[in-house]
Parts: C-alpha cells; sequence; structure tokens
C-alpha cells in the first residue's frame, strides 16, 4: 500500500514467496485485496484477520483484475491470457472465502484489460487484438 501524495511510502508489501504476481486489485470496499500470478493461481486476501487466503487455480496467467459490487454481493472479475474471463462473487454477508467461481470462455482474444460499470451491470473487457 502507498500513499497517493508525493513523495509516495510504500507501506507494505504483498509477496508470494512461491509465485510471481501478475496483477493486483483492491475490493470496492477496501477489505479484500486479490492477487493473481503468472501461473495462473488467484489469491483473495481479507486484510486485517487471521485467515488464510482464498485460493483459485485457473488454466493460464491472470493478466487483469477488477471487483464490482452491487447490491447484493460483491464480485471480482478476472482475466487470463487463454480468453478466458472468471467472475468470482459472494453475498455481502458471506465470509471472505465463500466465493462461488463462473467461468466465461473463448472471448476473442486474450484479455489484456477490465472494467465494470455502476452496479455491475457491464463488463468491458480488452481483448488485446
Amino acid at each position: 500500500m502507498a500513499d497517493l501524495e508525493p513523495p509516495y511510502v510504500l507501506h507494505s508489501k504483498l509477496t508470494l514467496r512461491d509465485a510471481m504476481v501478475s496483477s493486483v486489485a483492491f475490493s470496492t470496499g477496501g477489505d479484500l485485496v486479490a492477487a493473481g500470478t503468472k501461473s495462473g493461481e488467484l489469491r483473495i486476501f481479507a486484510l486485517g484477520n487471521k485467515y488464510p487466503p482464498a485460493s483459485y487455480q485457473l488454466a493460464s496467467c491472470i493478466t487483469a483484475l477488477i471487483w464490482g459490487k452491487d447490491a447484493s454481493s460483491e464480485m471480482l472479475f478476472v482475466g487470463e491470457i487463454n480468453r478466458h474471463i472468471h467472475r468470482a462473487s459472494k453475498h455481502l454477508m458471506q465470509q471472505h472465502h465463500d466465493f462461488q467461481l463462473t467461468t466465461f470462455k473463448d472471448v476473442k482474444g486474450p484479455i489484456t484489460a477490465l472494467a465494470v460499470s455502476n452496479y455491475a451491470r457491464l463488463l468491458f473487457a480488452g481483448d488485446g487484438g
């Protein structure tokens, strides 16, 4: 985490000893952070508690992460280099590790960027093509 005013100060560093981080994103509420790795591992950390992260093994390098939220759930959208997009979602009252993973396959090209509209009604994907 870093201060947003210069000079920038790094307060803490996310280190995964067994993987190379390729993408990181904070949740809309700021209490969760997701990290995607080059080997396709997705980890979701709950900040400020002692629980281990939720962990999912995906098929390829994670290239984009973005959080969205609607009235009843929080969701993380995950883009992979293999043209897959995943949605990890949980009801707002569930524990941080109770995410349900849904996969959308075969987008036009490798996912290079993701953007989500207010209330997570629309998802935009940059496909690098």
